[in-house]
């Protein structure tokens, strides 16, 4: 049972949100077996041909996808499952898996996907005389697709020609990956996750006192002989946590900045990260900025998470 532990530690902040939202369609792209890796699907609909098809609610059936394991929630088909191969197909993907007690009950999932590389449906089997049951994904709501489009940093929308363009400004990201588990949590607008780039101007100032004419009996009084403006840089991320037991934390961090350096990967192709920003913190632990060839911002790591944006 450690593989069940394991997935549901990392996940227990995202659960009360997981219980409530579906996994859409537009969520992500799956242009890469990779992008596969830590990812919790949540569909909509199931359906086993001349048997059932209903609508379910969120959260009821769930397929996480590890390097090694298929994680499964939902009635009758609850269990953790060894991938033994994950291969690409004219229809998108397909896992073969094994269950993890009992050797015999080998199956799959197929995922898959439409043109622009988004999973529609996924097709699970258990086992060899188990029916296929296909579960398909919902289309986001369209109320809910405008609010987010204006809400989060979307792929091209923030350019920033070079680093002193960057502070003042603010990300709101799509997405955040927990680099060391490798899971994919999928972020919502009342998360207010935010990644802010502070500026803040100090002015320093010298005085002497000086004595005013006795004639006017003015009190003596302090005059500046020098001033001096510091400035100091800062990244603040500020996100509200929602675990399971239904508290709340609103948490924000903030790493003070020492310089910033910027490099090329001559290499990307269009529609890849091409710009990386070193940014130089008090605690020797960097932070990266990524932006794509039109110098948009496309994703930033920072504290052992990836944060990216919307159409990533």
């Amino acid at each position: 049972m450690k593989p069940i532990l394991y997935w549901s530690f990392f996940l227990l902040p995202l659960l009360a949100t997981a219980q409530r939202n579906y996994t859409y369609i537009t969520d992500r792209s799956f242009y890469d077996v990779e992008v596969l890796l830590g990812y919790d699907f949540r569909p909509y609909q199931v359906e086993i041909q001349d048997q059932m098809d209903r609508t379910m609610r969120p959260g009821e059936y769930s397929f996480g996808v590890t390097r090694t394991h298929l994680y499964v929630e939902g009635p009758e088909i609850q269990g953790v499952y060894q991938i033994s191969s994950i291969s690409p197909t004219e229809y998108g993907y397909i896992l073969n898996t094994i269950n993890a007690r009992d050797a015999r009950l080998s199956g799959h999932l197929k995922v898959i996907l439409n043109q622009w590389s988004h999973v529609e449906a996924l097709v699970f089997r258990r086992a060899p005389d188990d029916p296929e049951m296909i579960f398909y994904l919902a289309e986001i709501p369209d109320k809910l697709r405008k609010s987010e489009s204006t809400y989060f940093t979307n792929w091209n929308e923030m350019v920033l020609p070079n680093p002193d363009s960057l502070w003042g400004k603010t990300i709101q990201p799509f997405f955040r990956i927990h680099q060391e588990s490798g899971i994919q949590e999928r972020l919502q607008m009342e998360d207010s996750t935010r990644i802010s780039f502070i500026e803040e101007i100090t002015i320093e100032e010298k005085t002497r006192q000086v004595a005013s004419s006795d004639s006017l009996k003015v009190a003596d009084s302090l005059v500046v002989v020098k001033s001096k403006e510091i400035r100091e840089y800062f990244v603040e991320v500020r996100s509200i946590l929602q675990y399971a037991d239904g508290t709340k934390e609103d948490k924000t961090e903030r790493y003070p900045i020492k310089k910033v350096v910027e490099r090329e990967f001559k290499t990307s192709r269009i529609n890849e990260e091409r710009f990386e920003w070193e940014f130089s913190t008090a605690k020797d632990d960097p932070v990266f900025l990524y932006l794509n060839e039109k110098h948009a911002v496309a994703s930033m790591k920072i504290d052992g998470k990836l944060y990216q944006v919307r159409g990533y």
